[in-house]
């Protein structure tokens, strides 16, 4: 079992304000980890083929087909995408 150590790092950072005239503010980042979080999971499947001809010689045809499924997906979202979706993110309360 992993052993989980709490470490949180302030940063300073800048961000483009759309609702006020594209206003450069400089804001201040809580980043660390997340004790919570489940590994991330998936299955990926490919498969394709390749044909080629003895009649007309260097043709080569192929065709490849891929997916992917994950779940419990992790991602790490910039502040200025934050503040650029912020609808998606409302029910977030801020940090005082």
């Amino acid at each position: 079992m992993p052993i989980w150590i709490s470490r949180k790092f302030l940063v300073a950072s800048t961000i483009s304000d759309r609702q006020n005239g594209n206003q450069i503010q400089p804001v201040t980042l809580i980043e660390g980890g997340n004790p919570d979080l489940r590994p991330e999971t998936g299955q990926s499947r490919t498969f394709g083929f390749v044909y080629s001809s003895k009649l007309i010689r260097d043709l080569q045809f192929a065709v490849t087909h891929w997916s992917i499924d994950e779940e419990n997906n992790i991602q790490a979202l910039s502040a200025q995408t934050i503040v650029n979706n912020e609808s998606l993110f409302r029910a977030m309360s801020p940090v005082t």
